[in-house]
């Protein structure tokens, strides 16, 4: 799996969340002529009399004069959005969606005759009541499923029913899946103290009228998709099909996970156990109960250890363990998340430079102007580092990274960090920390978006010695470093130190332009100030001035408005690409050296080493 679609971007989705529509007369001719009354109220000539209420709001009564309902809770016709009223790239104003999208969503499709059937179980949207979620994000949910379902709709003949229960309007996954079959329905009375199996068991329960005519079922979670599930399928002839793990709520070796079981339809309340929906067991634990009892009845059971399943988030994480989805938070996952970001999605300031054109000299007339520049708009960077295959400035990799850790479950605060210039100059603005709370007695440092990679995540009260390459970090009191000259003493607490054990061909002095220091061992250096008690949001002022500095068009204030500029680390270095070159660098020495004497030779170079076309 590869760091990239762990964080699938949420950004170019749309919500799905909102509650059943009432439908009044007229609604469907009304959906006819692109005024849908059901899905969007500023503009809807039966608005003042739906009397909806925005799902994703839970909003405790309609809005006032049948207005679409925002998620903070305010009324505001300008803002209303089909689906929910958030997150919508359907223009309520310009009435931008398809009229298939009017079909109530509620829906009962039964699936043809088969041997074996495939059953997704599906919740774009969790309500309140859901609490055992821990991705709560409605958006990333919903392109997860889409995903999926495109996946087995390109690699499985078997017949495809997906049970959704929150109700959402299923308009993109239809389209991601043609020829499958829906069971969308609302689901209230999900009770939350009966354990995290009790809206699982509820939804295969109303699935079962779907699927009459299927003799056997394979139950898989929605956002995980099975490679080669149908080989697999052929060569079995058992009543049960099981993926046997370790199980993260450490029930046991071989413990049966909810993520992938088939079975014969007629066993399914014995698996079930009958009575589990009301006593709320998981369902693992009942699902693998219920297993036993059917094997030692004298059922066949296959087991399959090795069954490839991949969240759709992790779906290129090749050097992380999909199981990370599902542990709690800790900091080895931790550390295997900021070692697969920094080997898979690189530094780069190509964003905000113009490239000329092929086979030209660099002095030429640029053929891409200034693409993709850098944003604190969290959906945006996610698109441009996950969909768009492209590295990015400290802003775009933090965000998303902490958007990431986030979505897993982490406690994370981000901080403004200004980095160390020569001595006598004010340090940069423009770049940002993670802090990561509650795997320790004190915060974790994690900073994947620095250009010259910190590979290591340490506490801020320990430090910790990058064990790849020796290198030492600490974090001191920033009393004495210069601070007060530029009145910034009381705004940053301390100063991340670090110290070099061996070479000196570091990917700073490549940034910056500054020689390098000789190759012997060097002290410890200051590389940025941060403050320890920071918990900023997105869209800090503080990191619209820093941002601000990252864009500045004056090559002699900003160093990244100087050349274009390309890092990506190694297992014991980094490859960098810069205004006339590419090198390799190994343990803090340069290795090999290609000078490019064309735009197409540097093109070629990018394209080669990082996987970025322009």
């Amino acid at each position: 799996m590869g760091w990239r679609a762990l964080a699938v971007a949420a950004a170019a989705a749309a919500s799905d969340c909102t509650d059943e529509p009432l439908w009044l007369d007229g609604a469907r001719a009304a959906c006819d002529a692109a005024l849908c009354g059901a899905w969007f109220c500023g503009d809807c000539p039966f608005a003042g009399a739906c009397n909806r209420t925005c799902g994703l709001c839970d909003a405790a009564e309609p809005c006032a004069g049948g207005e679409a309902r925002d998620c903070d809770g305010r009324c505001t016709a300008a803002t209303a959005r089909r689906d929910g009223c958030c997150a919508s790239r359907f223009n309520c104003a310009s009435h931008d969606f398809d009229a298939g999208d009017c079909e109530p969503p509620v829906s009962n499709e039964e699936a043809p005759a088969s041997d074996w059937c495939i059953l997704l179980t599906a919740t774009v949207c969790p309500p309140s009541a859901m609490t055992h979620t821990v991705l709560r994000d409605a958006v990333a949910r919903r392109r997860d499923y889409v995903a999926v379902l495109e996946s087995y709709a390109a690699s499985s003949k078997r017949p495809l029913v997906v049970v959704e229960n929150s109700g959402a309007h299923l308009g993109e996954l239809r389209r991601a899946a043609p020829s499958a079959h829906f069971v969308s329905f609302t689901d209230d009375e999900v009770d939350a103290s009966k354990g995290k199996g009790h809206a699982e068991h509820r939804a295969i329960r109303r699935a079962l009228p779907a699927l009459q005519r299927c003799r056997r079922i394979v139950k898989i979670t929605g956002r995980y998709f099975v490679e080669g599930l149908d080989a697999v399928l052929d060569t079995v002839d058992a009543d049960i099909v099981v993926q046997s793990t370790p199980s993260p709520w450490s029930l046991g070796d071989g413990v049966l996970r909810s993520e992938v079981i088939g079975f014969d339809a007629s066993l399914l309340d014995a698996l079930l156990g009958g009575q589990d929906e009301s006593r709320g067991r998981p369902a693992e634990r009942a699902l693998f109960e219920g297993v036993q009892k059917l094997e030692r009845a004298g059922r066949t059971v296959a087991r399959f250890p090795a069954l490839r399943v991949r969240p759709t988030r992790n779906a290129e994480l090749s050097t992380v363990d999909a199981a990370i989805v599902d542990r709690a938070p800790n900091a080895e996952d931790l550390q295997a998340l900021l070692t697969a970001h920094l080997s898979s999605i690189p530094f780069e300031n190509l964003g905000q430079h113009n490239h000329p054109s092929e086979g030209l000299p660099f002095i030429g007339t640029p053929a891409v102007s200034k693409p993709l520049l850098p944003t604190l708009d969290v959906d945006a960077c996610l698109s441009k580092l996950v969909e768009k295959n492209r590295g990015g400035f400290c802003f775009e990799l933090n965000f998303s990274f902490a958007w990431l850790l986030r979505q897993l479950g982490y406690s994370v605060r981000l901080g403004r960090s200004d980095v160390f210039g020569p001595p006598g100059t004010p340090p940069n603005k423009g770049h940002l920390v993670i802090f990561v709370d509650g795997l320790g007695a004190d915060p974790l440092l994690v900073d994947p978006g620095f250009g010259d990679a910190i590979r290591t995540i340490f506490s801020v009260k320990g430090g910790a010695t990058d064990p790849a390459l020796g290198e030492k970090y600490n974090l001191a009191p920033s009393a004495g470093f210069g601070l007060e000259e530029f009145g910034l003493a009381e705004r940053f607490s301390h100063v991340l130190m670090r110290e070099r054990s061996v070479g000196s061909a570091t990917a700073f002095f490549d940034i910056v332009g500054a020689p390098p220091p000789p190759p012997e061992p060097m002290p410890p250096i200051p590389v940025y100030a941060l403050n320890l008690e920071d918990d900023l949001p997105y869209d800090s002022p503080e990191f619209v001035e820093g941002l601000a500095a990252v864009l500045d068009e004056d090559p002699e204030k900003n160093i990244f408005q100087a050349k274009r500029l390309c890092v990506l680390a190694k297992d014991d270095g980094h490859v960098m690409l810069g205004k006339d070159y590419i090198k390799t660098v190994e343990r803090g020495v340069e290795v090999s050296r290609t000078t490019l004497s064309t735009e197409k030779e540097w093109r070629d170079a990018l394209e080669a080493n990082f996987g970025i076309t322009l």
